[in-house]
């Protein structure tokens, strides 16, 4: 791909200029501000809408002498390119939009518009782009044509690229590369290199935590050993059993005791004593208990018949004092509604005036047109009259109705209500009787305790309640000196079983001891064979970082690669650090090394994208030199002596004074 021309219109202050260059290398000179760098930005502005830094938000427009923008100018750049045998044309207008309001009389601004054109046929934006896509997408195209572009992505992106053009170095190949790394595949299985490594890790961790706590738990489980007794433990088992058989002898012998004999018979006796007391008092009770269990029944009856004469009894005057609350307001409302009548039909009828003119044209009406209309007003006024008197008489007449029903029934309601009164009162006397015999009865039931028969009885029980009481002390004081017996067995016991529980801990101890330090060298060997794995990924490691570095180098004429970082650990990371002359790009190398290192990568990644598009080198005057590239290079070029931009053509790479 070659520029033939480039045109620039009113764009970023250059009013008018064509830069011709019909596919050759140049250089452009010119002092600051001259429109070196404008019209690398014109070409990426008409490629990728953008400016040289890749920045989609720059001044386009002219200015004036005082900063501001000159308005309803047309900034364009126009671009010929020679594309294999073919030739592209490209333009791009960058307008002002003036739009006037309905109502107004002036165009308001309202923003911009960017015209597209392929060829001279205006375009879409969408096929604009499009067409350049056909010929390389942006990311590659700004990469194939600014020396600065590569260098300033990401480490990664840098090392993703290089990967991708000069291809990555396989497993195989590296394990091929050394024997002593032919074991790493089957260490590896299923796994990658870097997530075997991860759990090498994780499990070095787990193992070095347990090998540091192995020692406290045998130190643990020795000391936790407990002193053995002096005595063999078959001599210690024979004493146990015995004491146990003993202990068996005095407990059988306790139970017995508290559980037969003279103590039983009397606590039956005492119980058959305590029986017949009870059919005693039942029988002494039973006449006068029953009597008061029907005097309480009657006596419920009666309370609930006098709780409803009650509440009948209320009701009834309710119902009374509500008809004669009502009667009152219908004797209110007859005096009322007889004065109302006696208002209508006292009233006289008005005195109608009519005029004796026509109101619209003044002349005097007829006497029988004055006639009519005061008989016409007066038949009006009766009839009125007539329809309210008949509407109060309507309404007194269904009050009086009403008035001498509700009386009427005033008389049945007083009825009622003394009756009510008659049967609430004989009601609460019968329930006042009832309450009265309930309670006669209740002070005449007998006692029991002085029936003879009842007190012989009481005398017998408390006879035997005594004697059973010294027999339980005296079977208390045997039954203690029997308890006192096996607690003293219990003691002993207790301390054979102790004794005895040494011998099972000691051996649980030593065994604890002997597994943890058979743990202990598990872990170690395990540890060892871990510590062997890490060998090999990072010899493996080390291996493949200079199989690739060498690889992608090879690729490069003075950029060098470092693809790898040594950590602390001697780990290796992945890195993409490149070098000239074993300077780094980013922190020691000047202007000419980072514009011949940006040709460096140019050059490969045209060759390994087949395209080869013009390369623009700004701020060139510092390089001595420059890479030959195999495609068109264009130079800016800061030179004070030349006010006005003076482009140079040549067919070759040039070395430019500084």
């Amino acid at each position: 791909m070659k520029l033939h021309s480039l045109t620039l219109k009113n764009f970023a202050g250059i009013r008018d200029n064509t830069l011709t260059l019909n596919g050759s290398d140049a250089t452009i000179r010119g002092t600051n501000a001259s429109g070196k760098t404008s019209h690398f930005s014109a070409f990426t502005w008409l490629l990728f809408g953008k400016d040289a830094s890749g920045q989609a938000q720059f001044d386009i427009k002219t200015l004036d002498p005082a900063g501001e923008p000159l308005h309803n100018l047309e900034h364009t750049v126009e671009g010929v390119f020679a594309i294999g045998d073919d030739t592209l044309t490209l333009k791009k207008t960058y307008v002002e939009v003036w739009t006037r309001k309905r109502g107004s009389r002036t165009d308001e601004f309202t923003g911009h518009r960017v015209d597209h054109y392929i060829d001279g046929v205006p375009s879409q934006k969408k096929e604009y782009d499009a067409r350049i896509s056909e010929i390389a997408p942006e990311g590659t195209f700004r990469l194939l044509t600014d020396p600065d572009a590569f260098h300033a992505l990401h480490w990664n992106e840098r090392r993703r690229i290089l990967l991708d053009v000069c291809g990555d170095v396989t497993d195989a190949d590296v394990i091929a590369s050394d024997t002593s790394l032919a074991d790493l595949p089957e260490i590896l299985g299923k796994r990658s290199l870097d997530e075997h490594r991860k759990v090498v890790d994780a499990r070095r961790r787990e193992i070095n935590r347990e090998l540091q706590a192995i020692p406290v738990r045998i130190d643990e489980a020795t000391n936790g050993r407990p002193t053995m007794p002096d005595e063999p433990k078959a001599k210690l088992e024979a004493k146990l059993a015995n004491l146990r058989d003993a202990r068996t002898a005095i407990e059988r012998e306790r139970a017995q005791l508290e559980a037969g004999g003279a103590i039983a018979e009397l606590q039956a006796k005492v119980r058959d004593v305590g029986g017949e007391l009870a059919d005693v008092a039942r029988s002494v009770t039973a006449g006068a208990e029953e009597a008061l269990a029907a005097a309480r029944k009657e006596r419920a009856r009666l309370e609930d018949d006098a709780s409803r004469a009650r509440r009948a009894h209320a009701q009834a005057e309710h119902d009374f004092d509500a008809a004669m609350r009502r009667r009152t307001e219908l004797d209110e409302n007859l005096a009322t509604l007889r004065g109302r009548w006696a208002e209508i039909n006292g009233r006289t009828p008005p005195h109608t005036d009519v005029a004796g003119e026509c109101p619209a044209c003044h002349q005097a009406l007829p006497a029988e047109q004055i006639t009519a209309a005061h008989e016409r007003a007066l038949e009006e006024w009766n009839a009125k009259r007539a329809a309210e008197l008949e509407a109060a008489q309507t309404r007194g007449q269904a009050v009086r109705r009403e008035f001498d029903t509700l009386t009427a029934r005033i008389d049945d309601l007083n009825e009622t209500v003394a009756s009510a009164t008659g049967e609430a009162t004989k009601a609460r006397a019968a329930e006042e009787a009832a309450t009265k015999a309930v309670d006669d009865l209740s002070h005449a039931i007998p006692d029991p305790a002085a029936d003879p028969k009842h007190q012989a009885l009481t005398r017998e029980k408390d006879a035997l309640g005594q004697k059973l009481a010294d027999a339980r002390a005296g079977a208390s004081t045997d039954a203690a000196e029997l308890r006192e017996g096996v607690a003293k067995l219990d003691a002993e016991i207790g301390q054979l079983v102790t004794a005895l529980g040494a011998f099972d801990l000691a051996v649980k101890a030593d065994a604890r001891v002997e597994a943890l330090a058979a743990r202990e060298k598990e872990l170690a060997a395990e540890f060892e064979d871990l510590e062997h794995q890490l060998h090999l990924l990072d010899a493996f490691t080390r291996a493949k970082a200079d199989m690739l570095t060498e690889r992608i180098n090879s690729r490069f004429a003075i950029t060098r690669w470092c693809l790898f970082d040594t950590q602390i650990n001697g780990g290796l990371v992945d890195a993409c650090t490149a070098t000239v002359d074993g300077v780094p790009y980013g922190t020691g190398l000047n202007r000419a090394g980072r514009i011949n290192s940006g040709l460096d990568v140019i050059q490969v990644l045209q060759e390994h994208h087949a395209f080869f598009p013009p390369a623009w080198i700004d701020e060139c005057e510092s390089v001595v030199s420059t890479l030959e590239l195999d495609t068109q290079v264009i130079r800016l070029i800061v030179d004070a002596n030349h006010k006005t931009l003076d482009v140079q053509l040549h067919d070759a790479p040039q070395e430019v004074a500084a």
